[in-house]
């Protein structure tokens, strides 16, 4: 899931560009803490087996799953700390929800994808 995960920053960053280029500085800032799941799924992807091998008992995939979702928690605090900058309170709730649910869907989709690999083999 390394190339999806390239993919969703590389999406993410582009849709921030548009942002500032029309001149929607706090749109752009709001959209950043995005690209945080997948960012610690690359770094826990390449990371994962150097700390897993100290300890046998603790496979490489759930120290993903791990970092995954200290990503999540980092993900949501910042959601709240960006939703600040939005003027009106329903843009607000709006970002909260929104972002919250793709940070938890995308999290889901990548643990699945992590054990659907440690099953297949």
């Amino acid at each position: 899931m390394v190339v999806e995960s390239f993919a969703i920053i590389l999406v993410i960053l582009l849709i921030t560009y548009g942002n500032y280029r029309a001149n929607r500085q706090e749109y752009g800032r709001a959209t950043l803490p995005l690209i945080i799941l997948p960012a610690v799924h690359i770094l826990g992807m390449i990371c994962g087996e150097m700390v897993a091998s100290p300890f046998p008992s603790i496979g490489a995939d759930y120290v993903i799953v791990l970092l995954d979702g200290i990503g999540v928690l980092v993900s949501g605090v910042l959601y709240g700390a960006f939703s600040r900058g939005l003027r009106s309170k329903i843009s607000r709730r709006l970002y909260l929800i929104v972002a919250s649910g793709f940070t938890v869907l995308l999290f889901f989709l990548l643990t699945f994808g992590i054990f659907r690999e440690t099953v297949a083999g």
